[in-house]
């Protein structure tokens, strides 16, 4: 029937955030002064949870250019409040305050986030703990991260494709979406919404050693001559090498030496399945090239977008061809090519705006990311292109556009790549199969300057080595990687040269760490080429379909499916 004071609280700034959670209960964080409060209010007054960190004068735990994010969440058993860590360089962090014992603890590690974070709010939804902040790694766009248990892990990041203001999030139940708002600055009339998967992707649960569910291109898992010992159809491959891709249900596989992509209405679960549409070539049964066009292509692989798109890595033909939609029908031809100033120039130059050899393309958060193997960088262009020989922004491997040698045209480093082929990225993390250095490189944030060293090497001890096994065979050797993909949580490389795929059970942290199982082989110490249901010759593309992880087995010219046990 009316408002009351409740008295006596503490002394508080208007930058406090509050969260009804019923019984006649309202929860309220914020900075009293020097002392960060938690406080669960009543009518009869506040009691202070007492949080458990302390400030230096003139520290503060949030951020208020603007109006205060919601920083508490609450399963009702459990008290969440997400706070500006000035002890971790103003970066995130997350305590959790348990009624039953009156304690409170950290949620993961401190200072989660990449870099100085602001405008940071916690949402609890769906059993799961969502923080959301303004990110300075990433250009002050926005950051999801995902409590997964046991560690935060990216749900999304670069959001927005730009600075923004204000961000606040949602969980939409139907459609199992975190809903963020924010307000660009480089459109400061209206509010923003992005929609945002709130689950991380399953995880793969394949043995080592485990057998192929289906074979692409084969009859069966015993076969494995191109074209299956005949000329072209539309069940078979010739010598495929890099990633296939899915969307929209659709499966694409790049068939290279018979320079087209074959498309399947949905991905196949018998063997020697028939595709359903072709590109690059009139019809299933012709397999001829040609100068470059719009129409004559030789894809490496295949990249699909979240937004929709699509995209081919016309090795040969020194490009990247987009189209704006993902095609269904035979004969769709792209859009944009991205590497040389129309469909029918080929000009390997080394500067920003051609290439050499495009053998990997990904996309996310509005960013796209090219592997420009022939000229040994990574092109990073900070949204798709809509016109024809496009700029890229960043390059790695080079410290300028116009250099182009292996190696920068001296010793293997950490800003260095040698004929690198496979690209993935979650918009923070950044990883590069650098193939004739026999090693992955990964970035732990997402690289913002042109020749940035990288963070983190897989298949050798040192970044200043490239050993074909070095150490020898084992589960932290490699020999040629050629793909490397993650869902987020685990990781896994195509070993050519060793004749299998290793997979590691969570993202790597340290150098040369191991991996945790293997495919191809029975063993980690083996490198046995087979043409079998369990062995493979020469892996190459990868692609993580939910539970099922689908592998390139280029010299038995056919594609593995593995599915989830």
């Amino acid at each position: 029937s009316g408002w009351n004071r409740v008295s006596p609280i503490v002394d508080i700034d208007s930058q406090y955030s509050t969260l009804p959670i019923g019984g006649g209960h309202v929860l309220a964080f914020g900075d009293s002064g020097t002392t960060p409060a938690f406080l669960d209010v009543t009518t009869a007054g506040a009691t202070n949870l007492n949080i458990g960190i302390t400030l230096a004068s003139g520290q503060i735990i949030g951020e208020f250019s603007g109006p205060p994010a919601p920083r508490i969440a609450t399963t009702g058993a459990v008290h969440y409040a997400a706070y500006i860590d000035p002890a971790h360089s103003n970066k995130a962090s997350v305590r959790k305050y348990t009624i039953s014992s009156s304690t409170w603890s950290q949620v993961g590690s401190t200072g989660f986030s990449a870099g100085e974070v602001s405008n940071i709010s916690i949402v609890y939804a769906n059993s799961k703990l969502y923080a959301l902040y303004k990110d300075a790694s990433q250009g002050g766009d926005a950051t999801i991260m995902i409590y997964n248990g046991t560690a935060w892990v990216n749900l999304s990041t670069n959001i927005f494709g730009g600075e923004i203001m204000y961000p606040l999030m949602h969980y939409n139940s139907g459609a199992d979406t975190m809903e963020v708002y924010a307000v660009k600055r480089s459109d400061i009339s209206k509010v923003s919404n992005v929609s945002v998967a709130a689950t991380l992707p399953p995880a793969l649960t394949i043995a080592t050693g485990q057998a192929a569910s289906v074979v692409i291109g084969q009859p069966n898992f015993i076969s494995g001559s191109a074209n299956q010992g005949g000329t072209a159809a539309a069940n078979t491959l010739n010598f495929p090498y890099i990633n296939p891709a899915v969307l929209g249900g659709r499966l694409y596989i790049a068939d290279g030496s018979s320079s087209r992509v074959l498309g399947f209405n949905s991905v196949p679960t018998s063997n020697n399945a028939s595709a359903d549409f072709v590109l690059g070539q009139p019809d299933f049964v012709t397999a001829t090239g040609g100068a470059p066009s719009a129409s004559a292509i030789y894809p490496y692989g295949v990249a699909a977008f979240s937004n929709g798109k699509f995209a081919v890595a016309d090795s040969q033909r020194a490009r990247a061809l987009i189209y704006n939609t993902a095609p269904t029908a035979t004969g769709t031809l792209p859009d944009v090519v991205v590497g040389q100033s129309a469909m029918n120039v080929f000009n390997p130059a080394c500067n920003s705006t051609t290439t050499s050899s495009v053998t990997d393309i990904t996309y996310i958060n509005g960013k796209l990311i090219i592997v420009d193997g022939g000229h040994h960088r990574i092109l990073i262009y900070n949204s798709v292109p809509t016109t024809n020989g496009a700029a890229a922004d960043l390059v790695l491997g080079q410290a300028d556009f116009v250099s182009c040698n292996g190696n920068r045209g001296a010793t293997v480093a950490a800003n260095t790549l040698y004929y690198p082929d496979g690209v993935w990225t979650d918009g923070t993390r950044l990883a590069i199969a650098d193939s004739n250095n026999h090693r992955v490189l990964i970035w732990n944030t997402f690289p913002t300057t042109n020749g940035q060293n990288a963070d983190l090497v897989l298949g050798q001890t040192l970044f200043t080595t490239s050993i074909t096994n070095n150490g020898g065979r084992s589960a932290s050797s490699l020999n040629e990687p050629i793909s490397v993909k993650s869902n987020g949580t685990q990781l896994v490389v195509s070993d050519r040269s060793n004749a299998r795929v290793l997979i590691w059970s969570s993202f790597p942290t340290t150098n040369k760490q191991a991996a945790t199982s293997v495919l191809g082989q029975t063993a980690f110490t083996t490198a046995t080429q087979a043409t079998t249901q369990t062995g493979m010759k020469g892996p190459g593309g990868l692609f993580i379909n939910g539970t099922q992880l689908l592998v390139v087995d280029g010299l038995n010219s056919r594609v593995l499916i593995y599915d989830g046990i």
